[in-house]
């Protein structure tokens, strides 16, 4: 165990560094970008992004049940299909 009197522990500079990835590989972020962000930006923009991600697949969850009800139909007809 490393102990610092100043400056980040391991722990808080490997979540900096998984939050920095997160925003570059899915909102394209560039590296020098997700570095001069504060810490609570970054946080807060991957909950947003959690947070759609999660309404995303709930919308296809509904679409499929949806799909598969057999009161379809009608929407079927309406768009020839």
């Amino acid at each position: 165990m490393e102990l610092r009197f100043f400056g980040p522990t391991s722990s808080i500079t490997e979540t900096s560094l998984e939050y920095s990835y997160i925003l570059m590989t899915h909102l394209n972020f560039s590296y020098k970008d997700t570095y001069n962000l504060p810490l609570w930006k970054r946080t807060w923009l991957i909950r947003k992004l959690i947070d759609e991600n999660k309404k995303k697949s709930e919308r296809q969850k509904m679409a499929e049940a949806a799909k598969s009800m057999p009161g379809s139909n009608s929407s079927r007809r309406l768009f020839n299909r």
